[in-house]
């Protein structure tokens, strides 16, 4: 039956479906859905419903690794299953078949009465629109919700975060002012939208901001990795970001390095969606690059877009010391600097980002457990020799051009 309905052009496939299922179950009421909402597969992972093929029906799923999650995804794309809910059994067929856009999802509820359909419908559509202790991620073309990448931020605090003097808490009171003037913009009438970006090279705490931010601001948060897809266009994609951030608003929508997920051919796709005619009432949009000069001027110069540009420098004397400091205190004391060490440390590492000094104190412990328990104020400093020639030969590689042209 699947692949007769697959045989169909794009078109013709809906109508298809429609036939061979009154055909199959002459009796039942059938709904037709391909709202993003009705997650069935995720639903029955949460245990609110169970599914299994029906019988002489194979399930066609497909089977992805999520680095960033790391651990394995499961889509289902065709099938015809059963469903136990609430005391009710119901018929379900998925179709997914290519169109000029990209893959189209269809689904099908097949239910003994009108009311069966509706109710499965709207409980699924209502379990999955929320954002409750959770992210949403947005790879490989589709939202997913993440439980465990929300729990694993729960540790990043504002308090814990070392940056100069004042830049934590202006970034702060601009993301928390943003959510707490809705009638102020409205009154005025002024888009109540924000966009900042956060500029720098990596390691310095963009990351840990913005994780920081979503747990003080307790609001929803859509994090996009990844526009690209096997299964639709970037132009599709950006759309299905920005219709979900709407959806969930007010929230946080989250685009770390922007300069690649934004390219000459999805620019202009996503400053309409950005910028355009579209309300994106209550949406903050915080955008993340190491490399702002490959930003069009048209995204990182221009207000309304990102209005705001905070810049994450290497950190200074004063910002070693204190995160020195702060790393010290968490430590044994067998493997603690003394204040003297902290300020030679502190004094020996210009140029480092906060990650270079992270991986120097966790090298320098690791290296204080295999040496015979030397003291730290002489481990640390042999461990930073060999950091900053690494730091410094990762500095010299050729680019990737001049490596292809055999040139330096």
């Amino acid at each position: 039956m699947i692949l007769d309905i697959l045989r169909n052009p794009a078109s013709g496939i809906s109508y298809a479906a429609l036939t061979a299922l009154r055909l199959h179950s002459p009796n039942s009421f059938i709904l037709e859905t391909g709202e993003p909402h009705f997650i069935w597969a995720q639903f029955a992972e949460a245990g609110f419903c169970k599914c299994s093929p029906k019988p002489d029906f194979l399930e066609e799923a497909v089977h992805a690794w999520l680095p960033t999650l790391d651990r394995e995804y499961r889509s289902v794309m065709n099938g015809f299953f059963d469903v136990q809910w609430e005391g009710q059994t119901l018929g379900l067929l998925q179709i997914q078949y290519e169109t000029a856009c990209g893959m189209s999802n269809r689904v099908w509820i097949v239910a003994e009465n009108e009311a069966t359909a509706h109710g499965f419908f709207a409980a699924v559509c209502r379990w999955s629109t929320p954002i409750r202790d959770e992210i949403y991620v947005f790879q490989e073309g589709f939202w997913q919700k993440d439980a465990e990448l929300f729990k694993s931020i729960q540790s990043s605090r504002l308090d814990n975060l070392i940056l100069p003097p004042g830049l934590k808490e202006t970034i702060r009171n601009d993301a928390a002012t943003f959510f707490d003037s809705r009638d102020r913009y409205r009154r005025f009438n002024i888009p109540w939208k924000r966009g900042l970006i956060l500029l720098g090279p990596p390691g310095n705490g963009k990351t840990h901001l913005i994780q920081a931010l979503v747990n003080d601001l307790k609001k929803p948060c859509l994090y996009v990795k990844s526009l690209k897809s096997r299964y639709q266009n970037e132009d599709r994609s950006i759309c299905e970001v920005f219709v979900k951030a709407r959806e969930s608003a007010p929230c946080i929508l989250v685009m770390e390095d922007v300069d690649a997920l934004i390219d000459a051919e999805n620019r202009s796709f996503f400053l309409n969606e950005l910028d355009g005619f579209r309300k994106n009432e209550g949406l903050l949009v915080i955008a993340t690059t190491n490399h702002p000069e490959k930003l069009d001027p048209a995204i990182i110069d221009r207000p309304s877009r990102f209005d705001r540009k905070y810049h994450f420098d290497l950190p200074a004397l004063a910002e070693r010391a204190a995160y020195l400091q702060w790393w010290n205190q968490r430590l044994d004391p067998a493997l603690q600097l003394t204040d003297a060490g902290i300020d030679f440390v502190a004094a020996s590492t210009e140029g480092f980002s906060f990650a270079y000094l992270k991986e120097l104190v966790l090298s320098s412990a690791m290296a204080w457990m295999n040496s015979g328990e030397a003291p730290m104020d002489e481990t640390m400093p042999s461990q930073l020799i060999g950091l900053r020639e690494q730091m410094n030969s990762v500095r010299l590689l050729p680019a990737p051009a001049a490596i292809a042209a055999g040139t330096h």
